[in-house]
């Protein structure tokens, strides 16, 4: 009996230790495996190798780690630019552009297409301007249905633009593309002009001089070519008696009369006058001459599709 148990424990100990060999070896070689694949995926990071599909980095790749493979070229030495505005490959993931400003950005890959979009508040006229092409690229302007309203088809890099007259207001999507072309170093400049009217103002700080040949005339005009409306805001210090303020509009009509009466009222509060078209001439006329005077401009403004920089 002895000699049995004996045996019992001899073949037990032979098969653990049998089983820790087993299980350590299997161990050793899945730590072996594991530091093989993080030394070939940080070889092929190093060097931008991964994801290369016919000589050409594969949409996938950038679409979903642009980053990591910028790192990966600069590692390597070559120089590569990370796509802006993405994503953006679609009317459903379309860059809303503002209206007037330049967007720089790529065509990275050979199927590579960039959507944006704005939105016209009234009739009017619509430019877009693709410029700074490294290659043959082409423009289209497309309505909020997706068809395709106008477009630039120039050869080589020719800049592109497209002019559109729309009636109603609407949403519209511009679309660059490659002609079988495309850079991840160079990056093209896209900018919109399109019917958004509004007021855009400015402060400034300055008096209603006296005319040279006339001294009981004070003026001062404010102009900003292109613009639909001007508008000027006059604070009055201390209205004379027989005091009158003419506006006048580009054609030197009068458009606004304001009299003594009405002046000495209105005080601190001053008064916003407007004219339809680019030019504005605030004119003070005194039946008193006064060593200074108390009729001062301290903002304007225009109204303009775009702003005026």
């Amino acid at each position: 009996m002895k000699k049995i148990m004996v045996l019992l424990l001899v073949v037990v100990f032979v098969f653990g230790s049998i089983l820790t060999v087993v299980a350590q070896d299997t161990v050793d070689k899945k730590v072996k495996i594991t530091e093989k694949l993080n030394k070939l995926q940080n070889t092929s990071e190093a060097k931008g190798t991964p994801n290369f599909i016919t000589g050409h980095l594969s949409e996938n790749a950038i679409n979903n780690d642009s980053d990591a493979l910028a790192g990966g070229f600069t590692a390597a030495g070559i120089e590569i630019s990370t796509d802006t505005y993405e994503p953006n490959g679609s009317m459903t993931d379309a860059y809303g552009l503002t209206n007037g400003l330049a967007y720089s950005s790529y065509i990275f890959y050979r199927s590579d297409e960039d959507y944006y979009y704005f939105n016209t508040k009234g009739a009017g006229t619509i430019l877009v301007t693709l410029t700074n092409l490294p290659s043959n690229y082409d423009l289209y302007l497309l309505n909020s249905d997706g068809t395709a309203v106008a477009k630039s088809q120039n050869g080589s890099t020719s800049d592109e633009s497209i002019y559109f007259q729309t009636d109603l207001p609407d949403k519209f999507y511009i679309k660059v593309v490659g002609y079988g072309a495309y850079s991840t170093t160079q990056p093209y400049e896209l900018k919109v002009i399109f019917p958004d009217p509004q007021w855009y103002y400015e402060f400034v700080n300055e008096e209603l001089e006296q005319d040279d040949y006339n001294n009981s005339i004070y003026s001062y005009t404010y102009e900003k070519l292109g613009a639909q409306s001007v508008d000027v805001h006059i604070s009055i210090i201390q209205p004379y008696y027989g005091d009158i303020l003419y506006i006048r509009d580009l054609d030197n009509n009068i458009v606004a009369t304001y009299e003594y009466d009405m002046l000495k009222y209105v005080g601190m509060d001053g008064i916003w006058a407007s004219v339809g078209n680019c030019s504005i001439r605030v004119e003070l006329v005194r039946s008193n001459t006064s060593p200074v005077c108390d009729y001062y401009i301290d903002q304007v403004g225009y109204y303009l599709t775009y702003p005026l920089f």
